[in-house]
C-alpha cells in the first residue's frame, strides 16, 4: 500500500485543531525549511522563497477548500482535486523536501534508535541477501518516531507543560518516516545490484594489470574502479564487502609503493600483489609517477572534513592559541630594520652570495633557460624579469634562525621548528639559512671575518667550525619538481648540485663510490638532496625490522622514539640512513605528527642531521600531542624524555574533565591555553613562528594586501561536455541518496562524506570533459586544443593570458553564459607594465599538469 504524500501530512497538520497553521509557527521547523513568516503573509517580500502572490493565494485558497471537507473525504480530496493550488502545493514541497534534510534527519534518528532497515537487515544477517523481504516500518520505526518530532518541530511538538508529543505531530512524522523507509528500499536494492556491476569492474581492472604490462591509463582505471567499489561497499554497509574493497584498496597500495609513492593509513591486504614489478619499473619516469600519485591522492587521500583532527576547540569570541603569545622566535630580530639585519647576515648586497639577482614573471630559472636572463632593458622595463629580494620578515626569519642555531658554548642538538602561517615563504628561508651555512663555510676556508651574527656565537652543535656535509631536502613526492623548481630559481647555476631521492633511485647505486651522488665534483656542502618520503620510508623498511605485533600491544612503557632492531640483511651505508647531513629541511612536518614508523623513519634520519628544520603552518592550532611530536622532531632533547609523554596525556586528561565541566567554553580554553604555554616554554629559542597579521620594525603588517574583488561567472557548456557529465551525473546520482550505510555518522558529515566520495567523478568532468578511463591528452598547440577544449579550462587561460598581457586591463566578466574580455588599448606612448603574478588553485591534483599545458600553448601564442 502505498504511503500517503507529505505534503498531504503538512496540509493535515497545518489544519490540526491542536495546533493551527502548524509546523509553519514553530521555530525549530522554520529554521530548517527558511520559511520564517508562515506560508501567507500579507507583505509580498516574506513570502516563501520562490513565491508570487498568485501562487500563494492558488495555495491559500485550496488550504480554504480543504478546511471545508468532511474529516472522512480529505484524502480523497487531496487526491482527486483539479484545484490549481493542490498542484503548486505539492510541486513546491517535492522541490524543498531534500534542501530541508527531512530526510536525512529521519535516517539519522532511525540509525540512532538501531531501527534503520539495514541494520535490522545486518542484525539477522540477511544485509546481503538479496532474497530477503524487505523490514517493515511499522514494526521497527516506532522508536524514532519522538526522536524526529522533536529535531524537526521542537518543543512545539509536545502537549504544553508536558514530554509527551501531540498525536497531529506523531501522524505527520509517520508519513515522514514511511516516506524515507520507502526511498531507502529503493535506493538500497539498486546500489545492492550496482554494487555488484561495480565489484566486477574493479577485479577486472586489477586483472588487467596482472595480465598484461601496466600502463599509466591502465592503473588509472584501476584506481577509479577500487575508489568506486569502497564507496559502494560503504554506503551499502554490508561487512563482508567493505573487507573485500579495503583488501583490493591495500592491494592498490602495494602498487603505490612499488612505484615509490608515499600512501597515508596504510590498509592491510590478505589479496595477493600479482603485478609485475619489472612492469611497474616500466612506469617510473617523473612525468608517469607524479600523474599516478595525484589521481591516487584525488580519489583516495583528498582531505575530508570528518577526518581532520580538530583536537583544541576555541571559544565563541574567536579566540585562538596564539593568544597565549604573540610571534615566537623574533624577539631580537623586530627590532632591527632591513639594513640592520642584512649587515647582520654579511649580505651587503642584499642577498646570499650564491642567490640569483633576478626571477623571471613566468617562473622560469636560469638553470634551464639561461637565454631568458640576459637582463635585457626591455625585460626588466616590461617586469618580464625584476629584481630578486627577501622580504623584512625572511630576512628576520633566517637572522633568527641562525641566532637560534649558533651558540657560544657546545650544545647536544639543533633544530629550530619553523612554523610561519602560510604564505610568508617559509621555502624561502630554509633556502636563505642554507646559502648562509654555504657562505660560513667559504669564509672559514678562506679565513675570513665571519658575519656579525657570529660574533659571540662559536658553536653549530658541538662544532666549533661549520662542517661542509650535504644539504637534505625531504617532502611529499608530489613536491619534489617544485622543490627543484624552487631551489633552481633561487640558487645560481651550477652553483650547487641537485639530486632528487625518490621512489625510483636505486640505493645501492645512488649511493655506491660510483653513484651519481659520490662522483659529484662539488664539495659535500654545495650538494642538495632533494628526497620523497616514499624513499626515505622504503630504505627504513630495508634495513629496520618491524616491531614484533606482541611488542607492539604490549602493556609494557614503549616511547614514540624507540626504533625497532636492524635486520642482517640490508647495508645501512648504501641507503639514505648512512649519510651525514649538514641542514636538513622537513616539509610540513605535520604528516609526520602521529606516532608510528613512518615517525620513526623521519626521527632515526634526522639524528644524521646537524641542523633540523621541520616546517609546517599550523602548529598552533592543534593538540598538543602533535605539538609535541614536532617539536621532537625538531630535536628538543625534553621531547625524548618520558617525561614528556606523561605530560602528554596529562594534558589530555585535563582537557576531558574540562569539557565535562564546562558551560561556556571558558574552561576548556584556559585547559589549552596553559598546555600550550607549557609548550612554548619547553620550545623556547627552538620555534618560529609569525602570521600574516605580524608586525614588522616599522609597525606595518609583514604583507599588506590589496583588496578582495569577487567576480562570478557562469558558463554555458558545449553539447559534448554536457552528454559526457550528464552520463558521469547520472552514475553518481545513482549511489548518492542514502541507502543504508550503518556508520554513526552526523547529518552534515554524511551528506559531505557522500558527496566527496560519489561526486569526485563528476565534479572532475566539469573541468575537463573525457572518458572516465583514459588518461588525460597532452597538447601541442591552439588547434589541437580546439577540438576537444574544456570551456572552464579555455576561459582559464584566456583569463590568465588577459591578466597577464598588462597590469592595467580592465576585469574580465561574463554574459550570458560566456566570457567577455575588453582589449586592452594603450595610451600612445605607455610602456607595458607586466609585474602581476596569478595562482591558480585545483581542487583536483591530477589535472594541474593539464592545466599547465593548456596554460604554456596559450602563452606561446
Amino acid at each position: 500500500m502505498p504511503s500517503p504524500a507529505v505534503s498531504l501530512g503538512l496540509l493535515e497538520f497545518y489544519h490540526s485543531s491542536a495546533s493551527p497553521e502548524a509546523p509553519w509557527n514553530y521555530p525549530a521547523w522554520q529554521e530548517l525549511t527558511g520559511v520564517r513568516h508562515g506560508l501567507f503573509p500579507k507583505d509580498d517580500s516574506l513570502l516563501p522563497r520562490g513565491w508570487s502572490r498568485q501562487q500563494a493565494d492558488d495555495i491559500q485558497s485550496f488550504f480554504v477548500s480543504y478546511s471545508l471537507q468532511p474529516a472522512t473525504n480529505r484524502a480523497k480530496f487531496f487526491k482527486t482535486s483539479q484545484h490549481p493550488g493542490r498542484r503548486k502545493f505539492a510541486s513546491w514541497v517535492t522541490s524543498r523536501w531534500t534542501a530541508w534534510g527531512v530526510h536525512d534527519i529521519v535516517v539519522k534518528a532511525l540509525r540512532e534508535a538501531d531501527a534503520h532497515p539495514s541494520i535490522v537487515l545486518l542484525r539477522e544477517n540477511n544485509l546481503e541477501n538479496p532474497e530477503a523481504a524487505w523490514p517493515s516500518s511499522t514494526l521497527f520505526s516506532n522508536a524514532a518516531i519522538e526522536p524526529v518530532c522533536l529535531l524537526l518541530f521542537g518543543e512545539d511538538a509536545c502537549v504544553p507543560n508536558t514530554d509527551f508529543i501531540t498525536t497531529a505531530a506523531r501522524n505527520v512524522v509517520v508519513i515522514f518516516i514511511q516516506r524515507s523507509w520507502d526511498t531507502i528500499r529503493v535506493q538500497f536494492r539498486r546500489v545492492a545490484r550496482q554494487r555488484k556491476v561495480i565489484e566486477e569492474a574493479a577485479i577486472d581492472a586489477f586483472k588487467a594489470l596482472e595480465e598484461s604490462k601496466p600502463t599509466k591509463g591502465s592503473v588509472t582505471v584501476a584506481i577509479k574502479a577500487a575508489a568506486r567499489w569502497r564507496d559502494a561497499a560503504e554506503l551499502l554497509g554490508a561487512p563482508t564487502a567493505i573487507e573485500r574493497a579495503k583488501g583490493l584498496q591495500g592491494q592498490l597500495q602495494a602498487i603505490m609503493e612499488g612505484l615509490g609513492i608515499d600512501v597515508e593509513k596504510r590498509v592491510t591486504s590478505k589479496l595477493s600483489h600479482k603485478v609485475s614489478i619489472d612492469g611497474l619499473n616500466s612506469l617510473a619516469t617523473d612525468q608517469n609517477v607524479s600523474d599516478i600519485a595525484n589521481t591516487y591522492r584525488d580519489y583516495f587521500e583528498r582531505i575530508d572534513q570528518d577526518d581532520q583532527e580538530i583536537a583544541l576547540d576555541v571559544s565563541d569570541d574567536k579566540q585562538t592559541l596564539n593568544d597565549a603569545g604573540g610571534d615566537f622566535g623574533v624577539d631580537i630580530e623586530h627590532r632591527l630594520s632591513l639594513v640592520q639585519l642584512l649587515l647582520a647576515l654579511g649580505w651587503k648586497d642584499g642577498l646570499p652570495p650564491i642567490f640569483n639577482a633576478y626571477r623571471h614573471r613566468r617562473g622560469e630559472n636560469p638553470w634551464d633557460k639561461p637565454q631568458l636572463f640576459d637582463h635585457s632593458e626591455q625585460d626588466l622595463q616590461t617586469g618580464i624579469l625584476f629584481k630578486f629580494s627577501l622580504h623584512w620578515h625572511q630576512l628576520a626569519g633566517v637572522h633568527s634562525l641562525v641566532r637560534s642555531s649558533f651558540t657560544s658554548e657546545p650544545s647536544s642538538s639543533v633544530g629550530i621548528l619553523i612554523a610561519d602561517e602560510v604564505g610568508l615563504g617559509k621555502t624561502a628561508q630554509a633556502v636563505a639559512y642554507i646559502a648562509f651555512m654555504n657562505m660560513v663555510i667559504s669564509l672559514q676556508q678562506a679565513k675570513r671575518k665571519l658575519p656579525k651574527v657570529l660574533t659571540h656565537a662559536a658553536y653549530l652543535g658541538v662544532n666549533s667550525t661549520v662542517p661542509s656535509l650535504p644539504h637534505l631536502i625531504i617532502c611529499s613526492g608530489t613536491l619534489l619538481s617544485q622543490w627543484v623548481s624552487e631551489l633552481k630559481a633561487y640558487l645560481k647555476p651550477n652553483s650547487v648540485d641537485l639530486f632528487v631521492y625518490d621512489g625510483s633511485a636505486v640505493p645501492q647505486d645512488f649511493w655506491s663510490p660510483q653513484g651519481p651522488f659520490h662522483q659529484s665534483k662539488h664539495e659535500l656542502h654545495n650538494r642538495v638532496i632533494i628526497a620523497a618520503y616514499a624513499a626515505i620510508t622504503r630504505d627504513m623498511n630495508s634495513i629496520y625490522n618491524k616491531t614484533p605485533k606482541k611488542i607492539r600491544k604490549s602493556k609494557e612503557a614503549r616511547m614514540p622514539w624507540d626504533m625497532p632492531s636492524l635486520n642482517s640483511k640490508g647495508n645501512i651505508e648504501l641507503t639514505i640512513y648512512g649519510q651525514n647531513f649538514l641542514v636538513g629541511v622537513l616539509d610540513e612536518a605535520h604528516n609526520f605528527r602521529n606516532e608510528g614508523r613512518k615517525q620513526l623513519s623521519m626521527i632515526r634520519l634526522l639524528q644524521n642531521v646537524t641542523v633540523r628544520l621541520p616546517m609546517t603552518a599550523t602548529p598552533l592550532h592543534t593538540g598538543t600531542k602533535d605539538i609535541s611530536a614536532m617539536l621532537r622532531l625538531a630535536g628538543i632533547l625534553h621531547f625524548f624524555d618520558p617525561v614528556s609523554v606523561a605530560e602528554e596525556k596529562e594534558d589530555a586528561s585535563i582537557l576531558r574533565r574540562a569539557k565535562r565541566q564546562d558551560t561556556d567554553g571558558q574552561a576548556v580554553l584556559e585547559a589549552q591555553l596553559q598546555a600550550v604555554s607549557r609548550l612554548q616554554t619547553q620550545a623556547a629559542g627552538r620555534l618560529l613562528r609569525r602570521t600574516v597579521d605580524s608586525r614588522d620594525y616599522k609597525g606595518d603588517v609583514l604583507i599588506p594586501l590589496p583588496p578582495l574583488i569577487e567576480i562570478v561567472g557562469i558558463l554555458f557548456l558545449t553539447d559534448r561536455e554536457k552528454e559526457l557529465m550528464k552520463k558521469c551525473h547520472a552514475d553518481a546520482a545513482l549511489l548518492m541518496e542514502d541507502t543504508g550505510s550503518t556508520s554513526p555518522r552526523d547529518i552534515k558529515s554524511n551528506a559531505s562524506r557522500r558527496f566527496d566520495n560519489f561526486y569526485t567523478g563528476y565534479r572532475v568532468e566539469v573541468i575537463f570533459s573525457k572518458d572516465p578511463n583514459e588518461p588525460y591528452p597532452s597538447f601541442e598547440t591552439l588547434d589541437a586544443w580546439e577540438a576537444m577544449k574544456s570551456t572552464k579550462l579555455d576561459a582559464l587561460a584566456h583569463i590568465t593570458r588577459h591578466y597577464l598581457s598588462h597590469d592595467n586591463v580592465e576585469d574580465v566578466a561574463f554574459e550570458n553564459g560566456a566570457l567577455v574580455i575588453k582589449p586592452c588599448v594603450l595610451a600612445d606612448g605607455e610602456a607595458i607594465s607586466q609585474r602581476r603574478r596569478i595562482i591558480i588553485f585545483s581542487n583536483f591534483s591530477s589535472q594541474i599538469r593539464l592545466i599547465q599545458n593548456v596554460r604554456v600553448i596559450f602563452t606561446s601564442v
